[in-house]
């Protein structure tokens, strides 16, 4: 049976691999996609693939200047006619790998409409993933990862025994300026800091995986995907990501191993979690040969940020919303060339000190806590200078 569906952050590195598994696919029709400000982008888009009848961009003279040469396309724009879209295209399955706290309520209201989400934004997880863990508790909706980190866990698990799990633990590319001392951070370029040495990522992301934040928000993720404390969530570094993450059970240690790209995770999320017949694709170690892989230990005196997620899980309210619009905040700085990339980390921890947190939000409260969150950061960032 042909699934319909629909593809949120298109034009961006996830989605657009998405896009070309898509192609390859007979059981799935696109049918709706955003793409926000990359108008060529959807031009391409829509002339690939014929069966798209819903698009949404960010503002309005994008949306009408695309009208005029797709007539049967509805387009839609801005965060409103975003969630507008998701609802008209009622699409089986919805793709969410858009950037960021602009991907957490799609997230939402994909699952309020019991449909299937393929999820690449972590942030849904790190803003509310108490809000998301219940919906999926009352029966709304199906959530699959698609994190190349949390589907390796995934396929590790997969006909296991949970009780015979020790702890999960996730690996690490270490980024670019994983050998480098706190001193020799004052010399990281730009130019330098938006490049990954395995993966092929957005800027946003590289400069996250660069700083462990990226890490540290999957372990976040990791916790309330698997709903492991965050005693049973480890973090290591391998340096050729060819490990992509393992499970370490009572008797035994199973790594899932491949080569470090997007399109198996995109199909195993594709294929609803069931992972293909693929004797190569994890395998089982004593648990004292282990070291037949090469993991590097990650200090958290060299990456700090790594320490947030125990507060964030431990603490719960809307501490994950917090810091990870002070993040957004920071990287869009230092993409801007307005602070240094060693001051990322020293400034988040500085103003999570100074910021007062709700214990306790609603998820309606969310959007407002994201929006002084990142007054808060704008406004100490002017006061810096």
């Amino acid at each position: 049976m042909i699934k319909t569906i629909t593809v949120l952050g298109a034009s961006g590195s996830v989605g657009s691999q998405v896009l070309e598994v898509l192609e390859d696919r007979d059981d799935y029709q696109l049918q709706a996609f955003s793409c926000w400000k990359n108008i060529e982008f959807a031009r391409k888009v829509l002339t690939r693939f014929s069966t798209v009848k819903y698009v949404c961009v960010s503002v309005k003279e994008d949306a009408d200047e695309l009208k005029k040469d797709f007539k049967n396309t509805l387009f839609y724009f801005g965060d409103q006619g975003l969630l507008q879209m998701i609802g008209d295209a009622n699409t089986d399955v919805y793709e969410n790998s858009i950037l960021g706290f602009a991907g957490f309520f799609p997230s939402i209201t994909i699952l309020k409409m019991n449909k299937v989400l393929l999820l690449s934004n972590k942030e849904s997880l790190v803003v509310g993933g108490k809000f998301v863990n219940e919906l999926l508790e009352q029966g709304l909706g199906k959530l699959y990862p698609i994190d190349s980190e949390h589907v390796a866990i995934l396929k590790c698990l997969y006909k296991q025994d949970l009780k015979n799990v020790d702890h999960i633990t996730l690996t690490a590319s270490g980024g670019k300026f994983f050998d480098y001392s706190r001193e020799e951070l004052k010399n990281v370029s730009l130019s330098e800091s938006v490049i990954n040495p395995n993966w092929l990522m957005g800027q946003k992301i590289t400069v996250d995986s660069n700083t462990m934040m990226n890490k540290m928000f999957e372990i976040v993720e990791a916790h309330y995907l698997f709903k492991l404390p965050y005693e049973m969530i480890k973090v290591v570094a391998d340096r050729k990501s060819y490990v992509h993450s393992f499970v370490v059970f009572k008797d035994k240690t199973r790594l899932q191993v491949a080569k470090p790209t997007m399109k198996d995770p995109i199909i195993y999320a594709l294929d609803f979690g069931v992972p293909l017949n693929n004797e190569n694709d994890f395998c089982d170690v004593e648990t004292n040969t282990q070291n037949n892989y090469r993991f590097d230990e990650v200090k958290t005196s060299r990456f700090p940020v790594l320490t947030l997620a125990k507060k964030i899980i431990n603490q719960k309210g809307c501490l994950g919303c917090v810091i990870n619009a002070f993040d957004e905040v920071l990287v869009d700085a230092f993409l801007k060339n307005k602070i240094e990339f060693k001051d990322i980390d020293v400034i988040i921890f500085n103003i999570v000190k100074d910021y007062k947190f709700k214990e306790k939000c609603s998820l309606d409260e969310l959007k407002k806590i994201d929006f002084s969150a990142r007054e808060f950061a704008k406004n100490y960032l002017e006061d810096m200078r």
